[in-house]
């Protein structure tokens, strides 16, 4: 058998998403919808209702395995320290799934978890992330940063609690438009993809999804400057100042808040990161 798995929910949603309307064998008409906020997660009762949850076809058979919500709720409030699958997979199952080959990817799907929290802000203020011992701001980046730095070094079982797949749709393809890549990886289960559908479902989501692409690509570009010693002005929020923390934590291997200087305020040059790990 094989099975779609992901690190949390809507991951699965996406690959069962391409596989009910970019393949011959799903065959639904049109697009999934997607929901502010939600985003693809609306497509688990759209698939219920009109395609099953047990495909059989000649070559494949999969079936989608969900995460209880109030369990994942309970492991991302613990700093996602000892997140694991919640459905088992089988000795011997065959496995597609949506990762993360990259800081890039993990901090998409980090960051697209918390910004889909309870009340939808980043950083999020609901039981994802325990402030409790923050005294200030500078406390509170500095509690998020280690939280994603500790995330960028895990590896992979433990970051995605699952091994690497059988199949592997790196959660980047959707986002770069890799429409080829994904179709590739459809075909490797003797499904067979409808290309433009793939494409068009490419760009959904990364139109659905966009704003947390494009803050984690400033991030990136920041954090790059900042390794090449390069000063430029930058304009980051609470959230987007510890990704590019947690990037050079993960960079100068950094294991303790010891090691590094509090930052005491959201800085505005690069040249202010320099101060905090240069000096």
């Amino acid at each position: 058998m094989i099975k779609l798995i992901a690190r949390g929910g809507s991951g699965v949603h996406m690959v069962a998403a391409l596989l009910d309307y970019c393949t011959e064998e799903g065959n639904l008409e049109g697009y999934p919808q997607f929901n502010a906020g939600k985003h693809l997660h609306s497509h688990g009762e759209i698939h219920k209702t009109r395609a099953p949850w047990f495909y059989e076809a000649p070559h494949l058979q999969y079936v989608i395995e969900k995460m209880d919500r109030q369990e994942l709720d309970r492991k991302l409030a613990r700093e996602f320290t000892q997140l694991e699958r919640i459905a088992s997979c089988s000795e011997g199952d065959i496995i597609i799934s949506p990762v993360a080959n990259n800081n890039f990817g993990r901090l998409l799907i980090v960051t697209m978890a918390f910004g889909k929290s309870m009340n939808k802000q980043l950083p999020p203020m609901d039981n994802r992330l325990d402030y409790s011992k923050c005294a200030s701001e500078a406390d509170q980046i500095e509690h998020i940063a280690f939280i994603l730095a500790r995330l960028l070094k895990q590896e992979f079982d433990q970051f995605h609690g699952h091994h690497y797949p059988t199949y592997a749709l790196d959660v980047m393809w959707f986002y770069d438009i890799d429409y080829k890549n994904i179709s590739r990886v459809v075909e490797s289960c003797n499904w067979h993809p409808k290309i433009e559908k793939v494409k068009e479902i490419c760009h959904m989501i990364y139109n659905s999804n966009k704003i947390y692409y494009d803050s984690i690509r400033k991030c990136k570009s920041v954090y790059l400057d900042v390794v090449s010693k390069t000063a430029r002005p930058c304009d980051l929020t609470i959230y987007e100042t510890a990704m590019v923390h947690s990037l050079l934590i993960d960079y100068y291997d950094i294991e303790s808040s010891e090691q590094v200087k509090l930052i005491n305020q959201i800085p505005t040059s690069t040249q202010e990161f320099f101060d905090l790990y240069m000096s």
